[in-house]
């Protein structure tokens, strides 16, 4: 125990012994070159603050363009979509249409075979055409009359 008040009382009676070290030259130049190098710091650091002020800024304009982008591309799609509505209403009409064409066929083909068994069995009752007057004079065919007046052309498949 003796051992271990022996440093406590000797500093508790030796107040002397305990001197300050003093400030030197050394140690002012010292804090001099570290206040210099904290001041070019802090400058670096507001103009580090600056530029991302002035991106942010950017980023901002950007977002907005962005924006009006996005709204133009919503303009010009909506007529896109009108357009595809109205392709795919058509080909629906068309689809529907075919249908009920197919669905009806036998209905529409009944009346056509009634009139189709009504007609006579014998084909020598029905009127002829019949042939051309003598009076009338033949055709003859523009190209054949134009080529055949020059003498340089003669039809020979008529």
């Amino acid at each position: 125990m003796r051992k271990a008040l022996l440093p406590i009382g000797s500093w508790l009676w030796a107040p002397d012994l305990y001197q300050p070290v003093p400030y030197t030259l050394a140690d002012r130049e010292r804090l001099v070159r570290l206040e210099e190098k904290m001041s070019a710091l802090e400058k670096r650091i507001d103009q580090l603050e600056k530029h991302i002020d002035r991106i942010a800024a950017r980023l901002d304009r950007l977002e907005e363009r962005f924006d009006r982008l996005e709204a133009r591309i919503g303009a010009v799609n909506n007529p896109f979509s009108q357009l595809t509505y109205l392709l795919f209403g058509s080909m629906g009409l068309i689809v529907g249409l075919m249908g009920f064409i197919l669905w009806d066929r036998p209905k529409a083909r009944k009346p056509l075979e009634r009139k189709i068994k009504a007609l006579p069995e014998d084909t020598e009752s029905l009127p002829v055409l019949s042939p051309l007057p003598e009076n009338i004079p033949a055709y003859t065919p523009a190209w054949e009359r134009f080529y055949g007046s020059m003498g340089c052309y003669k039809a020979s498949f008529v």
